[in-house]
């Protein structure tokens, strides 16, 4: 009778054990498929927000062409000038917001590191570079954090793409930013 009780007891302590497995494994799934649904999501979120910011940078080009005609100058020269011609400056400024709003997107991950580096990634970076010197010159005058976060996108971007080029496969490159 002892014995039939200590059985019944191992067999129930089994049967919750296993019950206890098998809701956890739900669990495991149920969590690894809502990971790679937000993932999902997140990429095509990033997706709209680059064509959008794409057909926004579309239209300012074509009027900061019609400028630069009339300035009979480069853009990359002209922005880098001291001071930039004044018809450029509205359209500079522009441009810079719009950088620094999706680069915003970006810091907050909102949007997925992976497309923005593959999509926009040498976009962002040379931009960035063309656009140093006005940022400096913007934030001596206006304050320290004017575009920070499109100085902060172009930053993490370079850090990623030298960690890829030193590391030998590119599962380690496709961290997330930091």
């Amino acid at each position: 009778m002892v014995w039939t009780a200590t059985l019944a007891g191992v067999g129930l302590l089994v049967v919750s054990i296993l019950a206890l497995v098998v809701a956890a494994q739900s669990f495991r799934t149920t969590r690894v498929a809502a990971s790679r649904t937000l993932r999902r999501q997140r990429a095509e979120t990033t997706l709209q927000a680059l064509e959008s910011w794409q057909a926004q940078h579309r239209l300012i080009r074509e009027r900061r062409a019609a400028v630069l005609c009339d300035l009979k100058q480069g853009y990359d020269d002209a922005v880098q000038s001291s001071p930039i011609p004044d018809p450029l400056v509205p359209l500079v400024r522009e441009l810079l917001e719009g950088f620094e709003l999706f680069s915003l997107g970006a810091r907050l991950r909102a949007y997925n590191s992976d497309v923005i580096d593959a999509a926009a990634g040498s976009y962002v970076m040379h931009a960035y570079d063309v656009h140093k010197k006005y940022i400096e010159q913007v934030r001596r005058a206006a304050g320290q954090t004017v575009y920070e976060h499109f100085q902060w996108l172009a930053e993490q971007l370079i850090i990623r793409r030298q960690k890829a080029l030193e590391l030998p496969g590119s599962l380690e490159a496709s961290e997330q930013f930091e």
